[in-house]
């Protein structure tokens, strides 16, 4: 049976079973379903988080210092 060309959550879902009801692994069978989402246009990935305006990686980084360990293993 042929799997639904969609990226909703209804036609994944659909996909899966199709997949399982046709002998394949379920871990298997839901990556093909997830496959078959990504490949539909109307599939929109997870929106990346942005960092606030006028914000550099090195603010970033001196700002999560206090959770990073050292190679020795102390807090820095």
């Amino acid at each position: 049976m042929p799997l639904i060309q969609s990226g909703s959550k209804e036609a994944v879902s659909e996909n899966i079973a199709t997949e399982i009801k046709a002998g394949k692994d379920p871990k298997q069978a839901a990556a093909i379903a997830y496959s078959t989402q990504r490949q539909n246009k109307d599939y929109e990935p997870m929106a990346l988080q942005v960092a606030p305006d006028g914000m550099t990686v090195q603010d970033i980084n001196q700002a999560n210092r206090k959770f990073w360990k050292n190679a020795g293993g102390e807090q820095s």
